[in-house]
């Protein structure tokens, strides 16, 4: 007999169950690795709250990652100011950095720039899937021996109060 699971969808914080991501990637984050929290106030978004877990875990798993030696990583949220409010969850490493060559490529399935083993290339590829799901989108700014900041960008949910 199987049994289909609906993904139950629900405003949410994105920093909500951070708690979570935490206490997952904590075993991933050594003595060597400082993780410096910047929380910002963020509004709701209509999302999955373990889908959105998901990615910010792949993407501190792959900040620790990047990461030889000592280093830090920040995690910082914030609302956008625009027009249409968003919410923004940024990951930066200070980690070995993207070679620009391959930046056009990392969110490409199957593609990794670590050995064999180590890396399928699948983990950011469902993140960029889980984003763009959540009619988000997932940017990306690195420079070689400087680290990589990727960024979480999610719209708001629009209260009907807006609209009275």
């Amino acid at each position: 007999m199987t049994r289909a699971v609906a993904l139950r969808r629900s405003s949410a914080r994105c920093g909500a169950s951070r708690g979570w991501t935490r206490r997952s990637a904590s075993s991933l984050v050594k003595n060597r690795i400082t993780v410096r929290r910047e929380y910002g106030s963020l509004p709701l978004v209509d999302c999955h709250p373990n889908q959105l877990n998901q990615v910010f875990l792949n993407l501190l798993v792959n900040a620790t990652q990047a990461i030889t030696g000592d280093g830090e990583i920040v995690i910082r949220t914030h609302a956008s100011g625009g027009a249409t409010p968003e919410a923004v969850i940024e990951i930066t490493d200070s980690g070995s950095g993207i070679s620009p060559e391959h930046l056009p490529r990392i969110f490409d399935p199957g593609f990794t720039t670590k050995g064999v083993g180590v890396g399928t290339g699948l983990g950011l590829s469902i993140c960029y899937r889980i984003v763009h799901d959540h009619h988000g989108r997932i940017e990306v700014d690195s420079a070689r021996g400087r680290g990589s900041t990727f960024r979480v960008v999610v719209p708001t949910v629009v209260m009907a109060s807006h609209f009275a």
